[in-house]
């Protein structure tokens, strides 16, 4: 699902300036509006801001709101709607106010007259959080038949707006918390968000075979970091999403580094080290997706060999493509980068190697090659990869995923070791 704009509607503005605007001085100003009584000028509104939302889109793109963040969105589209008749509503019902637009996307027209009898005041400000010209159009303060009637024409008659509205609504009033997503690094680290009643994160869990570390956000950051009382160490962890600007919603990915001190001792515990994950609640399981799909999107990680790690570039010019084969449940990765080889691998753990591409770091040549020799068509193959796909969506249907690869050389002396994570939006069909 894109992210879209928290746009809100336009108002309609009653009156114009008619008349010459004079200076102190005297002097007539041009007043662009006189004799144009046709033209109106564009209204610019302020489009919705939530710190908490805010201050977690530097972290992830992940949706994620929480109760507190619904109603603060509903307040926001409340704000300024009193027409006469109308009485506000209290704070209290700004989640029942919350439902009722969201069943009235798809309500027909004897359920909206049913809403209508329950409480038509409650129905107004449903349609005005919706959209403000539904509410200024279809509300008949006499007439349930006639309001519901006008809710259905309008949804069909104007499919456009009535789509962005759906979409933006469903962006804030969908409660689902970031708290609840697993992220898991091909070494096997697991990250937990936490976030606070506002619905920020501040923090996280990291979960090692050493135990539970608990981890605080370092101010309005990526950047965590806390006590590893288990070795006596402090740690600081920074998350990179390679995610936050491909509109995934449901999962991330991308890379962690950790530095662990103690006592003026600072190592490097993991660097480039990729991972993936999202919601359990969201997450499709392969038996359930019913036809063949593919997934455009990119990919990160690193190759190390020897002493040298290497960090893997996308090439954009050939994003990385995923594929699903309902026949036989198999999820295929198409990965390319400007760095290093292109590899094909898929979930039997079959993967191939294509077309290397030199490194240079800092101008040095490092050769990230891998031994095995490659045949007459330039391929190398080998098995023995460990591939991870998670495909998320709002129901049944995928709409994203994410997954990490984990391949080591063997066999040869000083193999190449490759970590990655990717990440992918279903192709339109």
């Amino acid at each position: 699902m894109a992210r879209i704009s928290f746009i809100t509607s336009l108002i309609v503005v009653s009156g114009m300036l008619t008349g010459c605007l004079e200076s102190g001085s005297g002097s007539v100003q041009y007043n662009p509006y006189k004799d144009r009584p046709t033209y109106q000028p564009p209204i610019q509104t302020p489009e919705y801001s939530n710190d908490a939302t805010d201050n977690n889109a530097i972290i992830t793109g992940m949706y994620s709101r929480n109760e507190a963040q619904v109603t603060d969105w509903i307040g926001f589209k409340l704000k300024g709607f009193n027409p006469s008749g109308f009485e506000q509503i209290p704070f209290a019902s700004y989640m029942d106010v919350a439902s009722l637009s969201n069943e009235i996307t798809t309500a027909d027209a004897a359920q909206i007259q049913s809403a209508y009898n329950s409480d038509k005041n409650m129905l107004w400000a449903a349609m005005a959080v919706l959209n403000r010209s539904l509410a200024a159009k279809c509300y008949n303060a006499s007439d349930g038949a006639a309001t519901a009637e006008c809710i259905v024409n309008w949804r069909n008659d104007n499919a456009a707006i009535f789509d962005t509205s759906r979409t933006e609504l469903i962006e804030n009033t969908t409660v689902l918390t970031v708290d609840n997503a697993t992220l898991t690094a091909t070494n096997g680290y697991k990250m937990k968000f936490k976030i606070d009643d506002t619905g920020e994160i501040i923090g996280m869990t990291l979960t090692r075979d050493s135990g539970d570390v608990d981890l605080a956000k370092l101010g309005d950051s990526r950047t965590f970091y806390g006590s590893d009382i288990e070795n006596g160490r402090v740690l600081e962890l920074d998350y990179v999403s390679d995610a936050k600007q491909m509109g995934l919603s449901y999962s991330d990915f991308g890379l962690i580094n950790i530095i662990s001190s103690m006592d003026g001792d600072q190592r490097v515990d993991e660097f480039l080290m990729p991972f993936a994950g999202g919601y359990d609640d969201k997450k499709i399981a392969v038996a359930d997706i019913d036809s063949d799909m593919t997934f455009t999107g990119r990919a990160t990680g690193r190759v190390a060999k020897g002493a040298h790690i290497v960090q893997l570039q996308q090439d954009t010019a050939r994003p990385t493509k995923l594929t699903f084969d309902t026949q036989s449940q198999t999820s295929t990765l198409n990965a390319n980068f400007n760095n290093w080889y292109d590899v094909v691998v898929d979930s039997t753990g079959a993967i191939s190697f294509t077309d290397y591409k030199n490194n240079n770091d800092g101008g040095t040549y490092i050769d990230m090659q891998l031994a095995t020799t490659a045949n007459d068509d330039g391929v190398i193959t080998a098995n023995g990869a460990n591939m991870n796909v998670g495909y998320y969506g709002p129901s049944t249907t995928p709409t994203e995923a994410t997954g990490t690869v984990q391949f080591t050389e063997t066999g040869v002396d000083n193999g190449v070791q490759m970590d990655m994570a990717f990440g992918a939006i279903a192709d339109k069909k």
